[in-house]
């Protein structure tokens, strides 16, 4: 699965966003997950990517793989009220996506 995903990324144009490197080298393991009941195999990819703008990025926070996202640069970033505002408006759009997929997912079961 972990394959699939990773050429998934390689071979999707994600506009705004240039990948880098795919680091596949991390070592599998596994934990108890108690939600699930049951043990869950983990198979970390380390991701680096360049983007355009930080919007470009909120993709990757709503996605259920991605675990942790490390900012390398900038050290700090400013935003104008009305970049602020762009952002935020775009984060509710993402969140009000993410929530009508989970919906529909429920409603299946």
């Amino acid at each position: 699965m972990r394959e699939q995903k990773i050429n998934l990324l390689r071979n999707l144009p994600i506009q705004g966003v240039e990948i880098e490197d795919i680091n596949t080298e991390l070592a599998t393991y596994v934990l108890y997950d108690e939600a699930r009941g049951a043990e869950v195999a983990y198979a970390p990819v380390v991701l680096t990517v360049r983007a355009e703008d930080p919007e470009d990025l909120l993709r990757f926070v709503f996605w259920e793989e991605f675990r942790k996202i490390e900012v390398l640069e900038p050290a700090e970033l400013v935003f104008s009220k009305q970049q602020l505002e762009r952002f935020l408006f775009k984060v509710g759009e993402n969140v009000r996506e993410v929530r009508a997929v989970l919906e529909r997912r429920l409603a299946g079961r």
